[in-house]
């Protein structure tokens, strides 16, 4: 068995666009995660039971602060990784390091649902958006499933500094 912070089976993704699993105490790293792109199924509700069932079909990789569901994730031979981190920028360090993943925002995911985003004309969504927005920037983009709507508003510089410091190899203590 490994140490905690530590993942279980194979670690190197290749070129292969990883599909995640987050369990109930990992909220904000799983819409950081829809951030960066990657595709991740959160759901706040669901029984260790159920998590190992999904991730054993769906073939995700299962990211938890659960040592117990680590464990039993293990001896069900399911790629895991046991998050030990007590910041967001500390634990998307350790997923992409451990992973080797690729951590720079990207405009396919909704953080909130997990659907795809769409690149829309701003005049398609003019009533959902603020006037001083609509008259600010000019790209926009829609989710296909929950229709929230997203642009690289000032909070775009706040998401390139969290993921930047957590793709530093020597962060500042």
């Amino acid at each position: 068995m490994r140490n905690a912070g530590q993942t279980s089976r194979e670690t190197n993704l290749g070129s292969v666009s990883p599909r995640f699993l987050i369990d109930g105490m990992l909220g904000s790293l799983a819409r950081w995660l829809r951030i960066c792109g990657y595709n991740v199924e959160y759901n706040v509700d669901k029984e260790d039971e159920e998590l190992i069932e999904i991730a054993l079909k769906g073939k995700h990789i299962l990211l938890t602060r659960d040592k117990v569901l680590f464990q039993r994730a293990q001896k069900n031979e399911i790629n895991v990784c046991y998050v030990t981190g007590k910041t967001i920028t500390d634990r998307l360090r350790q997923v992409s390091s451990e992973l080797e993943l690729n951590l720079t925002p990207s405009t396919t995911r909704c953080p909130k649902c997990n659907g795809p985003l769409k690149n829309t004309d701003k005049n398609n969504i003019k009533n959902q958006i603020p006037p001083k927005t609509f008259e600010t920037f000019q790209e926009f983009w829609l989710c296909t499933v929950c229709d929230s709507v997203y642009w690289k508003g000032g909070h775009w510089d706040n998401i390139q500094n969290t993921l930047n410091q957590a793709n530093a190899k020597n962060p500042k203590v």
